[in-house]
């Protein structure tokens, strides 16, 4: 059987000044990632981790105090970007185009070479009692992960480029579920909203771009 996908752990704490260089780009890839909304360790702290290293390095022949922070804060550094791998790993399911847009480079694929996945021809919604809302993809084709997003009482403005998730400024009313299955539901939300869904489909040659985008208002 052919081994997932997972981001490439190709730093080292032996060479910190390439692993602060990871970090920076990591950092920045995921800054405001709609694909990855809980991230365990914040952009900001893989950036502040990265520029202690920098730091430390500067100062590495200061002695032992300059030897002993340039060794913790790598090992700092190093802990960070495998938890941040793991969580990528967990939301991407092997699928390469959302490692890449997280900043980490893939192990490569094994599987066969395909193409990308076919976009759903339609969201459908059920409106549930208690701020539920399940929504379905149709005829969606090649899927290896779906992204479901919702708009609640507001203009659809997300969009989608180069793989990744852009949101408008205000995002508080955007919410995202990442899912291996076609359908998933969208709790507590408030009732007699307006409500907009649309989907991305991935698989390991990239993404089918945003389906139709469907709409229905939540019930109490």
């Amino acid at each position: 059987m052919s081994k997932k996908i997972k981001a490439r752990i190709n730093w080292s704490k032996k060479s910190p000044l390439t692993m602060a260089g990871i970090a920076h780009g990591v950092a920045s890839a995921m800054n405001g990632n709609a694909t990855f909304p809980s991230p365990p360790v914040k952009a900001s702290e893989n950036e502040t981790a990265a520029t202690r290293v920098e730091l430390a390095w500067a100062n590495r022949k200061n002695g032992d105090l300059g030897k002993d922070e340039l060794k913790n804060s790598c090992t700092d550094l190093d802990d960070k970007l495998h938890v941040t791998a793991d969580y990528v790993n967990s939301v991407a399911n092997g699928v390469e185009t959302i490692i890449h847009s997280a900043g980490f480079e893939s192990t490569g694929s094994t599987y066969a070479r395909t193409s990308n996945p076919v976009a759903a021809s339609s969201v459908t919604i059920t409106s549930n009692k208690g701020g539920v809302i399940k929504a379905k993809a149709l005829g969606a084709k090649g899927a290896r992960m779906y992204t479901f997003i919702l708009v609640l009482d507001a203009v659809f403005n997300v969009t989608l480029q180069n793989g990744v998730l852009q949101l408008p400024p205000d995002s508080a009313n955007v919410f995202i579920i990442n899912s291996t299955k076609g359908s998933v539901n969208f709790s507590g939300l408030p009732a007699k909203k307006d409500v907009s869904v649309a989907v991305v489909v991935y698989n390991s040659a990239g993404d089918s771009g945003l389906s139709p985008i469907a709409t229905s208002t939540t019930i109490a």
